[in-house]
Parts: structure tokens; sequence; C-alpha cells
């Protein structure tokens, strides 16, 4: 059985629909219905690592509390661990955890420490695997410093150091990860990354992010929402391969005027930004050719030029605008 099941699963919310002020002084008031999830399905098996992305208002956050129980579908059917998350609440709360980006849940006024105790008496966690997971965690995370100082008192990274290791401190079944780098430096950011790694494949982890790296770093799988619809569900790899594309990248000192009529890039996918010609290579075989062709006619431009293979992140923009662009929409 998998250990998240969702089957046409629905959310709608409905709101005041108010244009003028005398509307905010009726009783009544006509109602909208804004459709956040539309017809959601896909499982989650035991131990997968599965990135949750789309644009903002795509409909991720909402997923997350019906999964969580927080929120109740509107219709349709959602399990976790085999339950209703919503009616069963209690139940799945023992099982599962939460971090959220910049939303500290330990107390603000002890330290963490003082708060892992609470969570051992909360969860009935033996000391022999509480003194463990301590110190493992301490170690990993390098919480040792600051570990008895007031949560008040530290760092946003040092705070999301104290929440993960919180979190995971009662060996919970599924972790949901609601933008957990958000807002953190590099240094912080990896280390938090590693120790995701090294945890990956012992429990469900659910990652929800605008870090693309996030997702090509620790996830096995990514799944694309957008306008509550599943447009996207495979391997991160596949990401990648849809788009195996080579970037051909002509850097100018200064962009000539009237690049275009020079040269004609229409045989070309292409793209300019600022003083940067892009083109798509991927099917040109003898790309030398198309090189020398170029200098010889911007010799005196040209800063440099360079093949690159597309990033993680470009490809999924890629892809993205491919799904978007009947829409008239596009990803910057």
């Amino acid at each position: 059985m998998s250990i998240i099941d969702i089957k046409n699963l629905n959310k709608e919310f409905h709101i005041n629909e108010r244009k003028t002020f005398k509307d905010y002084l009726r009783f009544k008031s006509k109602k909208k219905i804004i459709k956040i999830i539309s017809s959601l399905s896909f499982k989650i098996e035991d131990g997968e690592t599965v990135g949750l992305i789309g644009l903002n208002g795509a409909g991720k956050s909402t997923l997350i509390k019906m999964m969580t129980g927080i929120l109740a579908p509107t219709s349709g059917e959602i399990r976790v661990l085999g339950n209703d998350p919503f009616k069963d609440r209690l139940i799945n709360n023992r099982k599962i955890s939460t971090v959220f980006g910049q939303r500290c849940k330990l107390r603000w006024d002890v330290s963490p420490m003082e708060s892992y105790y609470l969570i051992k008496d909360m969860y009935d966690i033996n000391d022999k695997d509480f003194k463990n997971r301590i110190s493992y965690f301490s170690e990993i995370l390098g919480l040792s410093t600051f570990i008895n100082n007031p949560v008040r008192t530290l760092s946003l990274g040092q705070k999301m150091k104290a929440e993960l290791a919180g979190a995971f401190l009662y060996d919970p079944e599924i972790i949901f990860l609601d933008e957990p780098t958000i807002g953190l430096d590099v240094l912080t950011k990896d280390s938090i990354l590693n120790f995701l790694n090294s945890i990956k494949g012992t429990t469900t982890i659910l990652l929800t992010t605008h870090d693309f790296d996030d997702i090509e770093k620790l996830c096995d799988r990514v799944i694309i929402l957008h306008e509550g619809r599943i447009i996207h569900d495979s391997p991160v790899n596949d990401i990648s391969s849809i788009y195996n594309l080579e970037m051909l990248e002509v850097i100018f000192k200064d962009l000539p005027e009237n690049i275009e009529s020079k040269f004609d890039f229409k045989n070309y996918k292409f793209d300019i930004k600022k003083n940067m010609v892009k083109i798509d290579v991927s099917s040109i075989n003898n790309k030398s050719e198309l090189i020398k062709k170029i200098y010889e006619t911007f010799n005196k431009d040209i800063d440099f030029v360079r093949v690159s293979k597309i990033s993680f992140k470009d490809a999924l923009k890629y892809f993205l605008n491919e799904q978007l662009s009947a829409k008239g929409k596009y990803v910057s």
C-alpha cells in the first residue's frame, strides 16, 4: 500500500465577491468559488523523496495542508498512512512531522534542548533512542554550540537546524518540508541538505520549494503543479532529459545594434538578453562551423563564446514555458 494515496482530489474556497464599498455593508453578498486543487491524483511510496514545485498560487501549500489534516478536501479521496488525514488527524500526528521555512515551532523562550525533552515525553521516546538521536543530530547539524541557548537568541540558520532535529527526533514516517532553506546562507543551506541526504530513504520526505537546486540535490522524483493540476510527474533526471539541451552562449563586449539583421538567427532557437545571445545547438552536428560564422560576423564585438549544458533550473523553465505558452503565460 502506498504511504500517500490521492485520488481525484478537489479543494474549493467560497469567498464573498465585493466590488464596491457598499458591498461591504451588505449582510449577504454574492459568493465566488475559487478552485485551488482540481482532480489531483498521485501516489507516494514509503521512503521516497519527492519535490513538489510550481509557480506561486499553484496549490502546493493547500495540498500540504490537506495531507497533514489542517484542511478537509471538498471532494475526492486522500489517504496518508492508510488514514483520512483530516478525520484521523490525532492518529497521524504521531507519525508525521512538518517544517515550515520561517515559522518556528520550538518554544521561543527556552532552549532547543528543553523543547526536545518535551517532544521526548509527547512521543514516548525511550532514553536510549533519545540520547543517540540527539548525539547524531548534534554532530551532523552542529547543534552543540547553541543547543542550550534560548530559541529567541538563535540566528535563522540555527533555528532551522534546531527545527529539523526536533522534526526527526521521534522518527516520523513522513516529513513535510515547506521551503526549509529559504533565506539561508550557502554554508547553512549545504549543511541542511547534507543532513537530509544522510537520512534520505529512512523516512518519506515531501519537499516544497522555489529553489531548484534543492530539488536537484535531494529529490528522486518531481511533481510539477500548475493551477491546482499536475502537469508533470517523473524522476528528477527526466526534467533534464526532456530538454537535453546544449546552449551556445555568445557574450559581447557591447551588444551590436541591429544584431538580427547582421546575422541570420531565424534558423535557430535563440534568446537575447543584455549582452548575451543564447542559441540552442542541441541538434547541430557541426557546432564549430556555426561558431566560425559568428566570429567572422562579430569578431571585434565578441568577448568570449562557450557551449554549456542546460541546468536543471533552466530545463524546468523550458518545460513550464512549453506547458503555459498556450495560455499566454511564461516563466522568466
